[in-house]
């Protein structure tokens, strides 16, 4: 079972399939204060283990990574943000273009593959924690940026 880790900035998911990238997620943004909890996922689980490992956790936003294959990844994460509406996420990809096929323009302005500038993370989730939920219809959504 995962450990957050220590310290007192906000708490922050890493979820990605790369154990190495989890880890060098998570040293760069304990680095820049916040706490992290990491879960190595694939899309067999799907949106269940990915939810209650959220659910578990309870972090201010999540570091997700949209892989292959891009469809099926995608909509996974639908499900898990139509599930978990408190949930902010800041996106990684490793194929912008496919992974633009997939979304909407509603859904994301920019998407910027890797390799990504860690810095570049640790201002998306700086951002997406202090902007207010977006509304869609009047209604609150949980926030969504893709880099």
């Amino acid at each position: 079972m995962p450990v957050p880790s220590a310290g007192s900035g906000p708490l922050i998911a890493v979820m990605n399939s790369s154990r190495d990238l989890v880890n060098v997620l998570k040293d760069s943004l304990e680095q820049d204060g916040f706490r992290t909890v990491a879960l190595v996922s694939t899309i067999v689980g799907g949106a269940t283990a990915q939810l209650a490992f959220l659910r578990e956790h309870e972090p201010a936003a999540a570091v997700y990574s949209v892989e292959p294959p891009y469809r099926e990844s995608w909509d996974i994460l639908q499900e898990v943000r139509r599930q978990w509406r408190d949930g902010h996420f800041v996106i990684t990809t490793t194929n912008t273009g496919s992974l633009r096929s997939c979304v909407g323009p509603a859904e994301a302005i920019e998407l910027i593959g890797k390799p990504f500038d860690l810095d570049e993370i640790t201002r998306e989730l700086r951002r997406v924690l202090a902007a207010r939920p977006p509304t869609l219809n009047g209604t609150a959504h949980n926030a969504l940026t893709a880099i």
